[in-house]
């Protein structure tokens, strides 16, 4: 029975085939890499200008969704910018993986609008 061709790399625009659990080798262990600096805190600058603990998390969520959630469900590319919480971390949300989201400056606005009205009709 022929095999199933190995899937692509999870990592966005890596032309190169999956060897460990959806990345190819590189970016599995800068995956790795990025994991593990996230867990000790790691406190170096990074390129997306953050850092420490933060600007790990913002980083890897950038690269594992680099397009705006919002503008994809209209299916439209637009690149994420910002790093959002779903939940806001003032109203119980975490760093969680699953409460976050990636944001074009747009949406980041609207939203943190939005989320600032709901604040001043709440008090």
């Amino acid at each position: 029975m022929p095999r199933l061709p190995t899937p692509g790399c999870s990592w966005p625009l890596c032309p190169e085939r999956a060897a460990r659990e959806g990345f190819c080798a590189k970016h599995f262990q800068e995956r790795s890499d990025l994991a593990n600096q996230a867990q000790r805190g790691g406190s170096a600058l990074l390129p997306s200008g953050g850092t420490g603990r933060w600007g790990l998390i913002r980083r890897m969520q950038l690269a594992k969704e680099p397009l705006c959630r919002e503008h994809m469900k209209e299916s439209i590319a637009v690149v994420a910018t910002n790093v959002d919480h779903v939940v806001p971390r003032a109203m119980g949300g975490g760093d969680e993986e699953t409460n976050l989201q990636s944001l074009c400056d747009e949406h980041k606005k609207l939203k943190d609008k939005e989320e600032r009205m709901l604040r001043r009709t709440r008090c």
